[in-house]
This record gives C-alpha cells, sequence and structure tokens, in this order.
C-alpha cells in the first residue's frame, strides 16, 4: 500500500510538472512565433520595448518567467530568448530593419507581439540657401521631416564641379546653418539626416549665388577729360562692363547711348577689385555714362547713370590722380587758362611729403593754354601719403596766382 501510494505521488508531480513546462510560451526558433498550450491567450500592451541602437530591452508585464523572439520583415526568426526569469531581457538585431518582437509569460499564460522600427531617419526637404553679402556666408535652413536623426550632414558642391564635401554636421532637431567658409562666389548644397541605423537620402539641392556687387561708380572732370572709376566687392561669372555714353554739346538733346570701351571682369571672385577709364580729349558739353555688366551667359545688368559736365578752358584745374591708391607709377592732369593771365604762363607742379620736404619737380615751365598729363614714378619711395601742388603765374619768381594742393597714397 505505501509503495502504490508514493508511486502514485510521483505520477502526480510528473504530470503537473511537465503540464507546467508545456503551457509556458514556447520560442524555440524553429517556426516564428508563440507555440505550444501556453500560447492561448494574446493579451495587447502586455509586452512594451526600449530601444537603444541594436539592443531591443523588452518587458513582459507583471510576469517571472518570460520569453520572446525577433522576427524580421521577411517573416525570418532571427533571434529568440526561452524560458528567463530576467525580465526585461535583450534582443540583439542584426541590421537595421522592421522587426516584430513577440514575447511571453506563464502564470497565467498569455503573450503579446510588438513592431519595432529600427530605420534611417526620413530625409530633409524645403532646403534654402541665402547669400548674406555684409559678411560673406550663406544661410541655409530646411524641414526636419524625422523623429529618430542623431544630426545632419551638411555637403556643398563648388562651381559646379559635381564634388561634394562635407561642411560640418549639426545635431537632432536643428534645421539651420550658417556657412562662414565660403571663399568662392558660386556653391550648389544639400542635406541628410543620420542616425545609428544609417543615413537618409539627400534633401533638394539649393544654389547659393553671390551676385556682382556694384559698390560705387563715378565721374569726375579732368579739364577735357571725364575720369570714370567704379569699384566691386563680389563678382561672379562677370565677363566685363561696356562702358556706354550720352553727350549734349552746346544745349543740344542727348544722343542716343554709344559704347565707347569694354573693360574685361574678374570672373569669380569674393575679392575687391577697382576698375578705371579715361574718356579724353572732350569738347565742351554734358556727358551721361553707364555701365553694363555682362556675364558669360550673356546675362546682363545696367549700373546707376552719372553725369558730368566739360566747361572749356577757362578755369584752372587739377585733376586727382589715378589710379589712387598707385603703386609705382601714376598720372596727374591739369588745366591751364590764359583767362587771366598772358599766354604762356609759369606752371610748377611739386611733390611733397607728408612732413612738406619737396620729393620732386614734375612741371617748372611756361605752359599755354590747354590740358595737360604728367606721369609721376614713385618707385624709390616709401609706402605712405604724399602731396601734389599745382602753381600758376606770370613769371618763375612772381607770386602764383593759382594754387591747388591734393593728396595721394602711395601703396606698395
Amino acid at each position: 500500500m505505501k509503495t502504490t501510494t508514493i508511486l502514485l505521488t510521483l505520477i502526480l508531480v510528473m504530470f503537473f510538472y511537465n503540464t507546467e513546462f508545456y503551457c509556458r510560451p514556447s520560442f524555440n526558433g524553429n517556426t516564428p512565433g508563440c507555440s505550444g498550450s501556453g500560447c492561448h491567450s494574446f493579451q495587447d500592451n502586455k509586452v512594451s520595448v526600449t530601444v537603444n541602437g541594436f539592443q531591443i530591452s523588452v518587458t513582459v508585464t507583471g510576469a517571472q518567467n518570460v520569453a520572446g523572439e525577433l522576427v524580421n520583415s521577411s517573416g525570418v526568426m532571427v533571434t529568440y530568448v526561452n524560458s528567463t526569469s530576467q525580465n526585461p531581457f535583450t534582443l540583439t538585431a542584426p541590421q537595421a530593419g522592421i522587426y516584430k518582437v513577440n514575447a511571453g509569460q506563464d502564470n497565467p499564460l498569455l503573450w503579446d507581439s510588438v513592431t519595432v522600427y529600427l530605420l534611417p531617419p526620413t530625409a530633409p526637404n524645403n532646403l534654402s540657401a541665402i547669400v548674406n553679402l555684409s559678411v560673406p556666408s550663406v544661410q541655409l535652413s530646411w524641414t526636419d521631416n524625422s523623429s529618430n536623426e542623431t544630426g545632419f550632414i551638411i555637403e556643398r558642391e563648388i562651381l559646379n564641379s559635381g564634388s561634394f564635401e562635407i561642411v560640418d554636421t549639426v545635431g537632432t532637431n536643428v534645421s539651420t546653418y550658417v556657412d562662414t567658409t565660403v571663399e568662392l562666389l558660386s556653391y550648389r548644397y544639400r542635406v541628410k539626416s543620420f542616425n545609428v541605423y544609417g543615413h537618409s537620402t539627400y534633401s533638394n539641392l539649393s544654389e547659393a549665388q553671390l551676385p556682382v556687387e556694384l559698390v560705387s561708380f563715378e565721374a569726375v572732370n579732368s579739364g577735357n577729360d571725364v575720369l570714370l572709376s567704379w569699384h566691386t566687392s563680389t563678382e561672379l561669372n562677370n565677363l566685363g562692363f561696356e562702358i556706354e555714353k550720352a553727350e549734349s554739346i552746346e544745349g543740344e538733346i542727348y544722343n542716343d547711348w554709344k559704347l565707347i570701351k569694354f573693360i574685361k571682369g574678374n570672373g569669380t571672385t569674393c575679392k575687391q577689385h577697382s576698375y578705371f577709364f579715361s574718356d579724353e580729349n572732350l569738347l565742351p558739353g554734358q556727358y551721361k555714362y553707364r555701365l553694363k555688366q555682362i556675364d558669360f551667359d550673356g546675362t546682363f545688368e545696367y549700373s546707376k547713370v552719372v553725369e558730368v559736365s566739360i566747361s572749356g578752358l577757362n578755369e584752372f584745374f587739377l585733376s586727382q590722380n589715378y589710379p589712387n591708391p598707385f603703386n609705382p607709377t601714376t598720372k596727374i592732369k591739369y588745366t591751364v587758362t590764359d583767362a587771366y593771365y598772358t599766354s604762356p604762363a609759369w606752371v610748377t607742379l611739386k611733390v611733397f611729403d607728408i612732413l612738406g620736404n619737396e620729393v620732386t619737380t614734375l612741371v617748372n615751365e611756361y605752359k599755354s593754354a590747354g590740358s595737360y598729363e604728367v606721369g609721376f614714378n614713385a618707385a624709390a619711395l616709401t609706402s605712405g601719403v604724399y602731396y601734389y601742388q599745382l602753381k600758376v603765374g606770370n613769371l618763375p619768381d612772381g607770386e602764383a596766382g593759382f594754387s591747388e594742393t591734393k593728396k595721394m597714397i602711395l601703396l606698395k
């Protein structure tokens, strides 16, 4: 009787042991999904996950003995953990992708399924590039379409070379950037987002072009000549400038614009450049000038119009030297009139340093009424400020009836 009781007890223990074992959820790697009698009850929101890179931490709420598997988008089980008391437990994805986590518990016998997205971020769009001319730079902005990016990679292409380089990277949720490393004047930009799973496709391309920036355009009369000068702070694809003139002689109506000279530009540059042209031996009258800036592709734009008068030889005149600053040569023009002196008049043109010491004499002779030009070579002088003075009188040693002084800069 005692032997029978012991045998019956052993049979009952084995029955309950096997029942408990087989009633647990089973993820044995043979077939994706939960199997066994332990999978008969599905409970939504029973399983939760947190993701850190490719590590998926799985928590089965209110459970001690748990199990789970990771199935890829093709329905293939890639890893599993079976019958563990560790809760949460970890499943490791082999690569980026979309996965389903199947996990469950015993006592009571429940299981759940959660989809996990281990994907690169969505690409940004609406990229724009705005040029800042005051401080050469490009302001970039874009739309962040992703919620899982680690940051953004900013790339640019130089002068349509077809080769992009990385300018910089910015962090998560940043959607603006200022590129202060611009040296040339034509760039194309693109941006992509990235995270641990990879990177997105690129945004749209956005081009930044700095135009030809004409900062000044002036016309100054010098006797019977007109000196034109203009300066650019930047140039982009600048073929050059056509100088056009319209004139009114002796009160007549201005004639049509005429091309008088083409000055070659400097292509593409962010450096400042100065241009000069002298329209010489003009008759008394009114003159208008304008510039036609032309790009290599033929597009063009006109400057403002400048106007100047030429009034014959009724007054003495000393022009500003040009170029100025200069290195080492420059030209000085002056006009002598016979309205006040018996022609010819005695003329002196001298150069002085900043302390008033005479450096050289450029003219020291009788001159008849007319316009003149003299060159000055300062190769032997040091950089600095110098003055040139024109004096006109009847006699070499007599008192000057006209005197004028102007400043010039030697810059070596």
